[in-house]
C-alpha cells in the first residue's frame, strides 16, 4: 500500500490546479475580448462602407464631382546602353 499524502501535499496540489485553472480561464477571456473586437470593427467597417458609398451616389447624383485634369507629361527619349556608358 502507498502512503497517503499529506496536508501540505494536497495544498500544493490544490495551488498548482487553481492556477491552471485560472490561467485556461484568463485566455478564455482574453480570446472573446479579441472576438467581441473583431466583430465591433467589422461592424464599425462596413458601416464606413455603406456611409461612403451613399455620399459617393449623392456626389454623382449632383454632379459635383469634377474630372481632374492632369497635365501631360513630355514623352521621355530612351537611352541607349551605349550612350549611359558614355555618359
Amino acid at each position: 500500500m502507498s502512503p497517503a499524502l499529506s496536508t501540505d501535499a494536497w495544498m500544493v496540489i490544490g495551488v498548482i490546479a487553481a492556477m491552471a485553472t485560472v490561467g485556461v480561464l484568463h485566455l478564455f477571456a482574453l480570446r472573446l475580448e479579441h472576438e467581441a473586437r473583431v466583430r465591433s470593427l467589422s461592424v464599425e467597417a462596413e458601416r464606413l462602407r455603406r456611409g461612403y458609398a451613399e455620399r459617393l451616389a449623392r456626389l454623382r447624383e449632383s454632379e459635383m464631382i469634377e474630372p481632374i485634369e492632369v497635365e501631360e507629361v513630355p514623352e521621355v527619349e530612351e537611352v541607349e546602353p551605349e550612350q549611359r556608358e558614355a555618359a
